[in-house]
């Protein structure tokens, strides 16, 4: 089941946890989260839903490693054209050599059907995120996907999952930041044997 955030709304991450949450399913299941999502998905994880069995995070942060220099990095990120050339830039950034003619289409179609005030915002979101807090009230079983090479997150990102989370295991994925999308296949292989080892059934 995938959750698609709309378009036409600016929305911060506690608008999207209870969007998320209102959609979740009934039965059992397994939260993955990817770059920008990582960080709802430990909000969603944290509130402790009925039915969630494990958490996967996937090329992402529970803190944005631009914090540092957040009011100028919002500043940046406020003029960013994302509909500039996502061919190039971005899709360099999110593709690097794994890059391929559909993906780059995929992207573009993507950018161009989501206002530019919309992505924008995401961006702001993601520069000034930071869930730390919110780690310890994570109870289900958690696994981290790590892209390399990652042109947007260093091996370092996932540090404080690492260390606010007891039992936290981090595997390593050939493929760029979007790798779900890069690399789908692998990324899933990887989702089903971490929950056949922890006895979570019907996973596929």
């Amino acid at each position: 089941m995938l959750v698609s955030y709309p378009s036409d709304r600016r929305l911060g991450y506690q608008a999207l946890q209870e969007l998320v949450l209102a959609r979740l399913p009934s039965e059992p299941f397994v939260l993955v989260g990817e770059s920008f999502s990582g960080p709802l998905a430990c909000l969603i994880a944290a509130s402790r839903p009925q039915g969630l069995q494990a958490l996967f995070l996937c090329a992402s942060v529970a803190r944005s490693p631009l914090r540092w220099l957040t009011p100028l990095a919002i500043l940046a990120a406020g003029a960013v054209p994302f509909h500039a050339a996502p061919s190039t830039g971005l899709s360099w950034a999110l593709f690097g050599a794994w890059a391929a003619p559909a993906q780059v289409a995929a992207l573009r179609r993507a950018l161009m059907q989501t206002p530019q005030a919309v992505l924008q915002h995401r961006a702001k979101e993601a520069l000034r995120v930071d869930v730390t807090a919110s780690l310890a009230c994570i109870a289900v079983p958690t696994f981290g996907l790590r892209a390399s090479p990652d042109r947007i997150l260093g091996p370092s990102a996932s540090a404080r999952f690492t260390a606010h989370l007891p039992g936290y295991r981090e595997v390593v994925v050939p493929g760029p930041h979007a790798l779900l999308q890069a690399a789908p296949r692998a990324c899933a292989a990887r989702v089903v044997e971490a929950c056949k080892a922890q006895g979570i059934a019907d996973v596929s």
